[in-house]
């Protein structure tokens, strides 16, 4: 019995540990939005509004959505209720489709809430998941940083071209993407940063004791 309680009760160092690594996830959670212990983020329908939780990137994504939404019921309605379609309804639709998606994928960066596998890091020490997600952060700042120079490429060849429906260049949407993947880049250091931060406070803790 008496070795059974023993076993079961944490050493000074474990207990530091836990704490530390605890005390460095909240600091992240808090400054990129509620998450799990890595920062990615778990919804809680039932949380009070905070002003605080959105980002300039929501504005744009809930204008150009209620412009979609107004795009698409006109589109109904000219068609059903008035028996003239709009010619021009459904392309400008699906482009703004396309831009709602773009500037929605920020938050998604801000937020950390992007799909990703996490059967792996949870059979890890605590320390190398960390480690695994700092790798997962870097690459994904150049991947977004190439795509971005991707579509800064493209941008010139799509301005001599313009909308089947109206006389509107496809180089706008292509304008929109850009700055979707240019601030999601940006995002993504931000999030780096505070994983880093996060880290290093963790560790100067744990060496402290």
């Amino acid at each position: 019995m008496g070795n059974s309680n023993s076993a079961s009760v944490l050493s000074d160092s474990e207990v530091a540990t836990v704490m530390n690594i605890e005390s460095g996830a909240s600091e992240l959670s808090k400054e990129s939005g509620a998450g799990d212990e890595h920062g990615f983020v778990i919804e809680d329908d039932d949380a009070p509004l905070n002003w605080r939780d959105y980002g300039v990137e929501d504005i744009f994504v809930f204008v150009t959505f209620w412009v979609l939404a107004v795009v698409v019921f006109s589109q109904f309605f000219s068609r059903y209720v008035m028996d003239s379609p709009l010619a021009w309804s459904e392309e400008v639709a699906r482009y703004l489709l396309v831009c709602v998606g773009f500037l929605g994928a920020i938050m998604g960066v801000r937020r950390n809430s992007h799909i990703y596998i996490e059967l792996f890091h949870r059979y890890l020490p605590a320390r190398v998941s960390n480690a695994v997600f700092l790798v997962v952060d870097v690459v994904r700042i150049l991947f977004f940083v190439a795509l971005a120079w991707s579509a800064y490429k493209i941008l010139p060849m799509m301005g001599r071209q313009t909308m089947t429906s109206i006389p509107v260049p496809v180089s706008y949407m292509y304008d929109v993407i850009l700055f979707s993947l240019v601030l999601m880049s940006l995002r993504s250091v931000q999030q780096f940063w505070l994983r880093v931060r996060a880290t290093v406070s963790s560790a100067r803790a744990l060496s402290s004791h």
